[in-house]
């Protein structure tokens, strides 16, 4: 199993409350699409349960729009609005990334839309 180990490259300490400042709620995914002129980004719609948000996202070129669509998983909702190739991103989807750098969804499929992960 050693082999198998990934080296932690552990971030900055922060404190409790600045990981309580995170709002992380599970959204599901309503519709994913490619950015035109545009190879890594996605363009996703997700709905928070009353609220849906648009979030663009730098993973097409290591997600397929099929292993997304429909999909319940975490995101970051309150970040500030960023705008990317003309969109306004309104949040950031929560991926983990292997020691081969592909990207895997974390999927929660028995929670509903808009709950909160603490």
């Amino acid at each position: 199993m050693e082999n198998e180990q990934i080296k932690l490259n552990i971030k900055p300490e922060v404190s409790y409350d600045d990981v309580m400042k995170i709002d992380i709620r599970i959204g599901k995914i309503e519709s994913v699409e490619k950015v035109e002129n545009a190879d890594k980004l996605y363009k996703l719609v997700v709905s928070f349960g009353l609220e849906a948000k648009t979030i663009v996202s730098a993973i097409a070129d290591k997600v397929s729009a099929e292993d997304l669509f429909g999909k319940r998983i975490p995101f970051v909702i309150n970040m500030p609005p960023k705008k990317l190739r003309g969109i306004v991103s309104e949040g950031m989807i929560v991926m983990a990334e292997n020691s081969d750098n592909s990207l895997h969804s974390v999927f929660a499929i028995d929670a509903e839309p808009g709950a909160i992960i603490f």
